[in-house]
């Protein structure tokens, strides 16, 4: 039973590319898994794992980009200090 469970997860695949840049379209690829799995194309069980690992992959995007944002924050902080 269990390998045919893993039989069946290997062979299942998208019909299309994630596409996975960045956050923007990150949730362009999490509304067509979201459409796919609502039409049927794909597994319950494929879905949550695939929206658990966008989810994740989201979230980094996500931290990267708030640090990018503080890193210029102090940089600009700095500068103003410097100008003083």
């Amino acid at each position: 039973m269990q390998e045919d469970k893993t039989e069946k997860q290997q062979q299942e695949t998208l019909p299309y590319a994630l596409r996975l840049r960045n956050l923007k379209c990150s949730k362009q690829s999490f509304a067509r898994l979201l459409r796919a799995y609502s039409r049927g194309e794909i597994s319950q069980e494929f879905y949550k794992d695939l929206i658990y690992g966008l989810s994740q992959y989201a979230h980094y995007l996500k931290m990267h980009s708030e640090q990018e944002i503080l890193e210029r924050l102090e940089k600009l902080e700095e500068k103003q200090q410097n100008e003083k």
